[in-house]
């Protein structure tokens, strides 16, 4: 993990990512440079299709649900709302009222040099993008879930 960018496809809290990430630079283990949550609280399937050689497109019912999904805008996001960070750029592509249907991931680096995490049944694993035109289905995760595994 060290010397890599950690890309968190889902993820049921930010809490539990940034414990995850706390927890190791306080036992002075190998820890990312830098870590992305791409989504947070996502209640249901979560889709991921690879539509470019560093791009990725998720999917679901909402992508950004749960206490903490609002707490750092100023106003709810818009579809073609463009925001940078780190590696790479998120594109908001599809909005219903409030909840965020897909969003585009265009990266920086290759996917090979990067770390892919998601979480699921027993916690975070270790996972590998689809190969470009393929898409992968993930298990959806909300913060109560989580907690009552």
């Amino acid at each position: 993990m060290a010397e890599q960018h950690l890309i968190i496809l889902a993820t049921p809290d930010p809490l539990l990512s940034n414990y995850m990430l706390l927890s190791q630079l306080m036992i002075d283990q190998p820890h990312p440079l830098s870590a992305m949550l791409l989504s947070v609280g996502c209640p249901g399937p979560l889709k991921v299709e690879r539509v470019g050689e560093r791009e990725l497109l998720l999917s679901a019912d909402n992508l950004l649900s749960g206490p903490f999904a609002r707490l750092y805008r100023a106003k709810p996001l818009e579809a073609g709302t463009e925001i940078e960070a780190g590696v790479l750029t998120a594109r908001v592509e599809r909005v219903e009222g409030d909840q965020v249907k897909a969003v585009r991931f265009r990266f920086d680096a290759s996917f090979a040099s990067l770390r892919w995490l998601v979480f699921g049944e027993g916690g975070y694993r270790e996972v590998t993008p689809p190969a470009l035109g393929e898409s992968v289905e993930f298990e959806g995760w909300d913060f109560a879930r989580a907690l009552s595994q």
